[in-house]
């Protein structure tokens, strides 16, 4: 049987093989009979998708070419880098100095490229008009001096432990001036008494939020910190916190600064020895009383800026007396 073809037909006549000088080739088709063979005549058929794939047949050539050129000229711009170095053949090295306009030499025969100097000779010729680097300190931030050069960054989440936590908190609380918010949450039994509150720090000026679950902790202790309403945010916590919250804890307070009047300090208050990864500082307090005498050992037990180091606190509030150890 013999057609005429167009379209599909003709770009399957295309792929398949047939001797020189042939006008028609041969296709079959199996079916539940057997096989038919078509005889096609393929005499002055054009797909139009011929042109297409030609041109992206050569665009493919041209993109091959054009690669390879490029890594040639990069071969050539790195020999030319470094043929100071004496590792090319004679010939090689020659036709570099040729191309980059320079004769080569070797660091190992005591000569010198032309280009090259030392660090004194190029401060010499090209002096630096601003100094990158001093001698000088960086301002130290703001930081809340609870006793004589115990100091707590602002702005800053900081975390307090042991099982004088809370004298350590009430310390700070002294320390700083305004309001006071205490997070705690309404399960556990342990909350402040006004009345052990009053010889180290007036409870007028706290404010104490109870929410009911865990999470909301930290949820609330975020919010007032971004605020910027309250100078001190105490949050006592079952458990240390994750990074990621701590790290939440620092931008809102960061963002508190930026946004109100003053700079706010987080302190969370975590059992046992805490642990809260990233906090800026982690303070150890507990009790060393005698018989003759009331004391706390209050260790910094991590510190960004400063070295672990412990002191002894005696005294009565107004009159406390720190002795490092």
């Amino acid at each position: 049987m013999t057609c005429r073809v167009n379209g599909l037909a003709a770009v399957l006549a295309q792929r398949i093989a047939r001797p020189a000088g042939s006008e028609f080739i041969y296709l079959g088709s199996r079916s539940g009979r057997g096989t038919l063979n078509w005889r096609v005549d393929v005499r002055g058929v054009e797909h139009p998708g011929h042109v297409r794939l030609k041109l992206l047949y050569g665009l493919g050539k041209l993109r091959s070419a054009c690669t390879y050129a490029t890594i040639a000229l990069i071969l050539v711009v790195t020999m030319g880098l470094f043929h100071d170095t004496c590792r090319l053949p004679p010939a090689l090295s020659v036709g570099m100095a040729h191309i980059f306009g320079a004769a080569p030499t070797c660091p190992r025969s005591g000569s010198r490229h032309e280009g090259l100097r030392t660090n004194d000779e190029h401060a010499s010729l090209e002096p630096m008009t601003t100094a990158l680097l001093n001698r000088q300190s960086h301002r130290p931030p703001p930081a809340l001096t609870v006793l004589g050069d115990l100091t707590l960054t602002l702005a800053r989440l900081h975390e307090g432990c042991g099982p004088a936590r809370y004298t350590f908190a009430m310390l700070v609380a002294a320390a700083s001036e305004g309001l006071v918010l205490w997070i705690a949450p309404t399960w556990q039994g342990d909350q402040p008494n006004p009345d052990g509150m009053c010889p180290l720090v007036g409870p007028e000026r706290f404010l104490f939020a109870a929410p009911q679950r865990r999470e909301d902790l930290l949820w609330c202790m975020e919010e007032a910190l971004r605020s910027g309403a309250v100078p001190l945010v105490v949050a006592d916590l079952p458990q240390p916190p994750g990074l990621t919250a701590v790290r939440r804890l620092h931008l809102a307070a960061e963002a508190g600064a930026a946004r109100g009047n003053t700079r706010p300090l987080g302190l969370i208050l975590t059992p046992e020895d805490g642990g809260a990864p990233g906090v800026e500082t982690r303070w150890f307090m507990a009790p060393a009383h005698s018989a003759n005498s009331t004391a706390w050992r209050l260790e910094r037990r991590r510190a960004r800026a400063a070295p672990p180091a412990s002191w002894r606190l005696t005294g009565a509030p107004g009159a406390w007396q720190v002795t490092q150890t």
